[in-house]
């Protein structure tokens, strides 16, 4: 898998780069929308062999992690702070409800990806004018987080198969910006932390939630 991601990344490279230039110079209206279709599968196939990559990174035992006690709430808040164009481009409310002093022990990066899977794909499925909440919880030697939303909900079914690699939630879409390896993703990364994720939900139509727990800081 590694063999070959970086082999499909090279050729994909100079497509990623030229493609918009040859779109934006493009006058006839009928090879623009041609071009602006290629554009969108190339950054589709960059997406999936990253994501492929990086999945195969998290399961190789190799990979080490750099563990540090966090201020939970502040990576949230960082986080929100950076990527507020992502909620109002769907006037979605953001509340962020996790409370001052909760310290987990984790890596500040593999983290911040997680909640990333989590929040575009909450944003995904949510409609305008929706809400999404976060909080986090204290238990004993783990902390649990929640991520709630106001989206189209779950099946059990769907439930059930989430965090399996490339499942997505409905394979009748011809959806190019879901590689359909986020959430496959979160899972090792929550693993390799020695905690736990999964999903709620009573339904379609009744909004989801994301649960996943991570270790008490050491020094809190």
């Amino acid at each position: 898998i590694t063999h070959l991601g970086h082999d499909l990344k090279s050729p994909l490279t100079p497509l990623i780069g030229l493609l918009p230039m040859v779109e934006e110079r493009e006058q006839d209206p009928k090879l623009k929308e041609l071009l602006a279709i290629a554009n969108r599968n190339v950054k589709y196939m960059r997406d999936l062999v990253v994501k492929t990559l990086q999945l195969e990174r998290l399961i190789s035992p190799g990979t080490t992690f750099n563990f540090d006690d966090l201020d939970l709430s502040k990576i949230v808040n960082d986080y929100l702070d950076n990527k507020q164009f992502i909620f109002k481009d769907k006037n979605i409310n953001v509340e962020n409800k996790i409370k001052n002093r909760i310290f987990v022990r984790a890596d500040a990066l593999q983290i911040r990806d997680v909640f990333d899977n989590v929040l575009i794909n909450a944003v995904k499925f949510t409609q305008p004018n929706g809400k999404i909440v976060i909080d986090a919880f204290k238990e004993k030697d783990f902390v649990r987080i929640s991520i709630s939303d106001t989206g189209i909900g779950l099946t059990q079914e769907q439930i059930e198969r989430l965090f399996e690699a490339f499942y997505k939630v409905d394979p009748a879409r011809h959806d190019l910006d879901s590689s359909g390896l986020g959430l496959a993703i979160c899972k090792r990364i929550v693993e390799r932390h020695d905690g736990k994720i999964w999903a709620e939900s009573l339904g379609l139509g009744e909004g989801s939630t994301f649960f996943f727990t991570l270790p008490n800081a050491s020094k809190r």
